[in-house]
């Protein structure tokens, strides 16, 4: 369960030792007691991470229309959707995992996008090696930028004209300047 919050306050109850530590939400009281009724009296863990915001749609946008410029430029011309992958294997972020074969298929389904790199035999199992590739969507504003400077290049290469500086500029810092707002 995942709840937007804001920390309020920290108390310590000196008898017992313990710490309170309370939030402040904007959902109602009965949709928190919902969702809070089934952990009372267990325990729990309780993860927190700051919000960021995500990028901007003009940035998005922006990706997609030239995801969209290159596909159709290619020989045979390709869909939207395996061009941003290609993109991704370019130019997107990943991590390295090694797996036993039969795990490929339950990665398949985690990852934007797997690629076999080899094969290594550890304690006398084969293990896959395996390149998993984030979606964009969980890019940081510089994660983003390099993916977005690699699809101009490949336009560039391609023959096309690219959106100009001004405009790819643009949209990172109007996305850099919504999470810096959204941070604080």
């Amino acid at each position: 369960m995942e709840i937007d919050a804001q920390f309020h306050q920290l108390n310590i109850d000196y008898t017992t030792g313990n710490t309170l530590v309370t939030f402040t939400t904007r959902i109602s009281p009965a949709k928190v007691e919902n969702l809070i009724e089934p952990l009372k009296d267990k325990d729990t863990i309780l993860s927190l991470k700051r919000k960021t915001k995500r990028r901007t749609k003009d940035a998005n946008a922006l990706m997609w229309a030239c995801i969209q410029e290159l596909a159709d430029v290619q020989k045979p011309p390709e869909d939207k959707w395996s061009c941003y992958l290609r993109m991704l294997k370019k130019y997107g972020q990943y991590t390295y995992l090694l797996c036993d074969e039969e795990a490929l298929d339950g990665l398949s389904r985690q990852w934007r996008e797997l690629e076999i790199v080899g094969e290594v035999v550890i304690n006398n199992q084969k293990k896959i090696g395996v390149l998993c590739f984030f979606g964009s969507h969980t890019y940081t504003t510089g994660e983003f930028s390099i993916l977005l400077d690699g699809i101009i290049a490949e336009m560039i290469a391609d023959g096309l004209e690219p959106p100009m500086s001004e405009e790819v500029k643009a949209s990172l810092e109007r996305w850099e300047h919504e999470i810096s707002i959204a941070n604080k």
